[in-house]
């Protein structure tokens, strides 16, 4: 006779164990197939730590190697996704979940063992990924408010007795819901001018000549396109490298991410193809003409003789900061190329000026104290060099509003008059979202802005929520 065997079964609640008590009150007491297999798994966890005790030996044996990586890894997870500060303070926890869900995950896995994941309602945690569980613990607070580590990935619970309010502002769509209190982000794709007005603010274009004793003329050539911005905004980076089509790779330099593309079929096939397309319009477009000219002699192999290294230096020579002392020794016949003069250069799509307020854009608050009185001021600052002064006057035109000042080596472009703040600035970043932390950043003005149009500011509880509004904006720059 042979018997029938369910596949589903593994993901059944069975008695293993069971005690009846009829005397004292019918209690039933078991231990059932879930309780075994959550015990064998904490004891497999035991087993392992106990392996890969070292005993304090110089050479690590090989269970306390695993140990080790293992440990090293999801540290580094828990403290990127976070920050190196705050990541310690969940890394314990993480460290700790994640091995339990592992090893009851790999138990699950042999024939005919129960699922434990399956039945415990907790572990649909594990559907999460790291990122959001993080973001779970870091987003809740004590005063109501959602402290966004990161827009792209807020997942949170607070107390919620406000009705359904919705934000469609930026690269995602912020909702809360009535009584859940849930906060949940959908990402939107980056528009082409937002990508090229954030890298006329933060990108670069490099050229690379390394000394390589192997290569023909004894240098190598390496084109890169680079964008560094703060470990914060870094869901921004990952979204302009997937407007990229995923190539290029971005790696973390202390407290800020770099986005790099350095392949010439990439450079070739991809970003110089979107920047001919959507040209960029500050100085910088002089670097990516100079740029693109050191990649078309790349392509066709100059680069590769005497003849064609000497071009590529003379062009390095007026890109950035030109060639490095050393290269300057080596080479002493360098004639540095003219830069393109870059003039009279429009804005063609809002979508730039979103990317570019992204990149050098402040959205300030300043609350100033006059003997009894407060003064509450709101301003929109775009900052750049003064060598692209004529751009940023150009802004005063744009928008219709707005006064230009100088400071040493900068040019500023600002907007401190609440009409025109509430009548021009706030309606265009509405309708030309940013897309980054920023954004969160014109959320909070944009609220102070409707304070201040009701003259709540002028009640005390009103200007409480202002300096409150004001501090969530400060210690997101902080932070």
């Amino acid at each position: 006779m042979t018997e029938n065997l369910n596949p589903l079964s593994q993901f059944e609640i069975t008695d293993l164990l069971a005690l009846d008590t009829p005397l004292i009150g019918n209690i039933h007491l078991s231990i059932t197939n879930i309780g075994f297999y959550l015990i064998t798994g904490l004891i497999f966890i035991l087993i392992l730590n106990l392996l890969s005790t070292n005993y304090n030996r110089l050479v690590s044996n090989n269970w306390s190697i695993s140990q080790e990586t293992l440990f090293a890894t999801i540290h580094s997870i828990v403290v990127n996704q976070i920050n190196p500060r705050k990541g310690q303070t969940y890394f314990p926890f993480m460290y700790g979940l994640f091995i339990f869900i592992l090893i009851n995950n790999l138990i699950g896995l042999v024939q005919w063992c129960h699922f434990i994941i399956s039945s415990v309602d907790v572990f649909k945690f594990s559907s999460l990924s790291i990122n959001k569980i993080v973001r779970l613990y870091s987003n809740c607070n004590n005063n109501n408010s959602i402290n966004f580590l990161n827009p792209f990935y807020i997942t949170g619970f607070v107390d919620a007795s406000s009705s359904v309010r919705s934000w469609k502002e930026g690269c995602f769509t912020l909702f809360k819901e009535k009584n859940g209190g849930k906060y949940r982000t959908e990402i939107k794709k980056l528009p082409p001018y937002f990508v090229t007005g954030f890298i006329d603010g933060e990108g670069s274009f490099v050229v690379k000549i390394i000394e390589r004793s192997k290569m023909r003329t004894s240098y190598e050539i390496q084109l890169c396109l680079k964008i560094a911005i703060h470990v914060k905004d870094h869901v921004l980076l990952e979204s302009i490298r997937e407007y990229f089509g995923g190539i290029g790779s971005i790696h973390r330099n202390k407290d800020s991410f770099q986005y790099e593309v350095s392949s010439l079929q990439d450079i070739i096939n991809t970003i110089i193809p979107h920047f001919d397309k959507y040209p960029l319009i500050t100085q910088k477009f002089a670097d990516y003409h100079l740029w693109k000219e050191v990649a078309n002699l790349m392509q066709k192999k100059e680069h590769l003789t005497p003849e064609g290294l000497s071009k590529i230096l003379n062009i390095k020579a007026s890109i950035n900061k030109g060639l490095s002392d050393k290269l300057k020794e080596s080479f002493s016949n360098i004639n540095p190329v003219l830069r393109p003069e870059v003039k009279n250069r429009e804005i063609k799509d809002p979508n730039w000026m979103s990317g570019f307020v992204e990149a050098e854009g402040c959205f300030n608050i300043a609350v100033l104290n006059y003997g009894n009185s407060t003064k509450v001021q709101l301003r929109l600052i775009i900052s750049q060099h003064v060598r692209d002064e004529a751009l940023i006057k150009s802004f005063v035109n744009y928008f219709g509003v707005g006064l230009i000042t100088k400071s040493r080596n900068t040019t500023v472009f600002y907007v401190s008059s609440l009409k025109d703040n509430n009548n021009i600035i706030i309606p265009f970043f509405v309708k030309y979202p940013l897309y980054g932390v920023k954004l969160l950043d014109f959320i909070n003005w944009k609220q102070a802005a409707e304070l201040i149009k009701n003259k709540e500011h002028l009640t005390d509880s009103g200007l409480k929520k202002l300096k409150l509004i004001k501090e969530e904006l400060v210690a997101r720059k902080i932070n």
